[in-house]
């Protein structure tokens, strides 16, 4: 382990990682920023060495298309398929649906394929298309969409490769080319790369307690999970995004656009981010896990405190856990408690008996609000229902009880609610484990 400095700061840090070190992590870097200075620990390697900073990629990919969006180079609101040209994201049987890449920033865009395992070294790479498409010599099913865009949580890396390529498609450069103009550059981010380190550079990876064959994979899909870098880096990221919330200097975004970024789109997400806590205890978040990587970077929303863990260890969260919570105790700021899960859905009625068009009509047909003024619209002729969502196209639902019905197109269902007349009230849509509840007007 490098010998800890003479500040208390580093000797604190010195003392978690020592009392946290596990076996099957041998090798990583934390770093935390304190009242404004960066402290920085390494153990099993020399400072400055990379580590695969996995799913972090996808905040700095994301930083990087809001900041072409505020010079006016990238629509976020845009549908993805005005916006790419070598390729289009096709849709279930023919039915137009609208992704925008603010829906793809917020994991809202109801795409397939959560992860990439990479590849190992030395072996054919595929392109973005043929990732995009399940191709060979892709080694992940096809990005397709899988539900209504806009309404759910559902992770995506192949969102993100979507989106490098559409950055790509837009603007004529590659994602290395842009993130180093508008993001890693500016930040002070001297050390972070999409290309691969040199084997002298980069902390050798470790899965299930062995050595990953070549020392690492490699990831093509960098805005995925492609970038290398230090802790420092990252925390370096982070106070150059609390610098954009604050207007001040540093920052990488007008402070709008940040405040929109660090706003709940989706529950616990923003653009890019994972979010948790609100007033003084809000903060940003994300994590990464590659094959023998596992990292970690969190900050609050207010500047002058940060801290990132890295660790060449796919074991890495049993240190990086414990000491990301010894570094906010540090800082003052002690992480909030893990939100309650979001009930279960209630079990289905029985199954309908024939009832006339005109009843059925008046039971469910109609509008409902959400919370956040949505509204869903229900339309229904005879067993022939439908669900109608502002900016996408009618959902054909097929009713499975008196009560509830199911789109087998999108993976989701519609439930409602009914009082003592068998009048619906409201209705819970479902999809992607997400549930939304609308109350009809």
């Amino acid at each position: 382990m490098t010998p800890p400095g003479t500040s208390s700061v580093d000797e604190q840090l010195g003392e978690l990682i020592a009392e946290h070190a596990h076996p099957e992590v041998p090798a990583g870097s934390a770093a935390v920023v304190h009242d404004g200075q960066i402290h920085a620990l390494t153990w099993g390697c020399e400072p400055g060495t990379l580590f695969q900073a996995a799913s972090i990629s996808k905040p700095v990919a994301a930083v990087t298309a809001l900041a072409l969006a505020a010079r006016g180079d990238l629509d976020i609101e845009a549908d993805v398929n005005t916006l790419l040209t070598s390729w289009q994201l096709p849709m279930p049987d023919g039915r137009p649906a609208v992704v925008t890449v603010r829906d793809i920033l917020c994991h809202g865009a109801a795409l397939t394929t959560p992860g990439f395992p990479g590849y190992p070294a030395g072996q054919a790479l595929p392109s973005l298309v043929e990732i995009l498409d399940g191709t060979p010599p892709a080694n992940t099913p096809a990005v397709r969409l899988r539900g209504i865009p806009g309404l759910a949580y559902s992770y995506s890396g192949g969102g993100y490769t979507l989106l490098e390529l559409l950055l790509r498609d837009v603007t004529g450069a590659e994602l290395p080319e842009l993130a180093a103009e508008l993001v890693l550059g500016p930040a002070g981010m001297t050390t972070a790369q999409y290309g691969q380190p040199e084997p002298g550079q980069a902390a050798p990876a470790r899965s299930m307690g062995r050595p990953v064959p070549g020392g690492w994979h490699v990831y093509p899909e960098r805005a995925a999970a492609g970038l290398w870098c230090t802790p420092v880096d990252l925390v370096r990221f982070a106070v150059a995004v609390q610098a954009s919330v604050a207007g001040t200097a540093g920052g990488l975004l007008p402070a709008d656009l940040a405040a929109e970024m660090l706003s709940e789109r989706l529950p616990g997400s923003g653009l890019g981010w994972a979010l948790r806590g609100e007033g003084d205890g809000a903060r940003f978040s994300h994590a990464g896990s590659n094959e023998g990587y596992t990292c970690k970077v969190a900050a609050p929303l207010a500047g002058g405190r940060a801290v990132a863990v890295m660790t060449a260890s796919s074991e890495g969260r049993s240190v990086i856990d414990p000491v990301l919570r010894g570094l906010q105790v540090l800082g003052g700021w002690a992480d909030p408690a893990e939100p309650e899960p979001a009930p279960a859905p209630s079990p289905a009625a029985g199954p309908p008996e024939p009832r006339t068009l005109d009843e059925l009509a008046a039971r469910y047909e109609g509008r409902y609000s959400d919370a956040g003024g949505r509204v869903f619209t229900i339309g229904v002729l005879g067993w022939n229902w439908w669900l109608e969502v502002p900016g996408h196209a009618r959902l054909p639902l097929t009713p499975r009880s008196y009560t509830r019905a199911v789109s087998d197109l999108v993976g989701a269902e519609v439930e409602f609610t009914v009082d003592d007349a068998g009048q619906a009230t409201e209705l819970v849509f479902s999809q992607l484990g997400t549930r939304i509840e609308a109350k009809r007007i």
